[in-house]
C-alpha cells in the first residue's frame, strides 16, 4: 500500500479547497443549505486552529502531554475525518438513507486509513493520529446532523473540484506549512530553534534523573519519633 499516496488525502491545501467550493456550491440551494455549509466551514477551521495552536505551543514552548508522547494534533487526521465522510454522503440524496450511511462508511474508512498512514510514514506516533482523529470526527458528526435533509448534485461542477484537488497538491508541494508554524512559534517563543520532539523527549528524561529520591526513614523518622515522644508522654501521665 502507498502510504505517501494515501497521506496526501488529508493535506490541508487539497482539503481546503474542496470544502469552501463544496460549501459556495450548496449555498446557492438555500438558507437551510447556507446554514449547514457555514457550521461545516466553522467547525472545521475552529479544528484547523486548534491544530495550529497545539504546534505552535509544541515547537515554542515545548507544550504536550509526555506520558503519552502526544505534542500536538494531526492535522491530516483532522482534515481526512472531517471532510471525507461528509463529502461523500451529500453526494447521495437523503432520499437514500442506506446508500448514503454507506458512503458515509466509505468516508469513515477513507479517513481511517489517512490517519494510519501519518504513522506508517512516521509523521506522527499513534497517539497524535488518533488526537487528530478524534477531533475530526466531531467535525464530521456535527456537518453531517446539519446536512441530513441536503446533497451535493454531480454535475459539472464537480469538475471544478478536481482541478482545484490538483492544484492544492501542487501549492502543497510549494508551500511547507509546518515549517511555518516553526518559524511563527520561534517568533513568538523568542527561542533560538524550535523544540523537537527528540529534545522534548530528552528534558523529560532529565527531569527524571534529577529527580530526588526521598527515603522512607528520612520521611518518617522525624514525624514517627515525635509521635512516640507525644505517646509516651501521654502514657506517662495516663500512669
Amino acid at each position: 500500500m502507498n502510504w505517501h499516496s494515501l497521506t496526501s488525502l488529508g493535506a490541508a491545501a487539497l482539503v481546503w479547497p474542496a470544502v469552501l467550493l463544496a460549501a459556495l456550491l450548496l449555498a446557492r440551494s438555500g438558507r437551510d443549505d447556507v446554514r449547514a455549509s457555514v457550521t461545516w466551514v466553522l467547525c472545521l477551521a475552529t479544528a484547523s486552529a486548534t491544530v495550529a495552536m497545539s504546534k505552535i505551543g509544541f515547537y515554542g514552548w515545548g507544550t504536550g502531554v509526555r506520558a503519552w508522547n502526544l505534542t500536538c494534533f494531526s492535522g491530516h487526521s483532522v482534515l481526512a475525518m472531517g471532510f471525507w465522510p461528509v463529502f461523500l454522503g451529500l453526494l447521495v440524496s437523503p432520499s437514500y438513507p442506506r446508500w448514503r450511511i454507506s458512503f458515509v462508511g466509505i468516508g469513515v474508512l477513507l479517513g481511517a486509513l489517512v490517519v494510519a498512514s501519518r504513522v506508517a510514514v512516521r509523521a506522527h506516533p499513534i497517539s497524535e493520529a488518533l488526537a487528530g482523529a478524534l477531533l475530526g470526527a466531531v467535525v464530521a458528526s456535527v456537518a453531517i446532523r446539519a446536512f441530513k435533509h441536503t446533497h451535493l448534485p454531480l454535475r459539472k461542477e464537480m469538475l471544478l473540484i478536481v482541478l482545484i484537488w490538483w492544484s492544492g497538491e501542487q501549492f502543497n508541494r510549494v508551500v511547507n506549512t509546518e515549517h511555518v508554524l516553526r518559524q511563527v512559534a520561534v517568533a513568538l517563543s523568542g527561542n533560538a530553534k524550535p523544540y523537537t520532539r527528540k529534545r522534548w523527549l530528552r528534558h523529560t528524561h532529565s527531569l527524571k534523573a534529577h529527580t530526588p529520591k526521598c527515603s522512607m526513614s528520612r520521611l518518617s523518622s522525624p514525624t514517627l519519633h515525635g509521635q512516640q515522644e507525644v505517646f509516651g508522654v501521654g502514657r506517662m501521665h495516663e500512669k
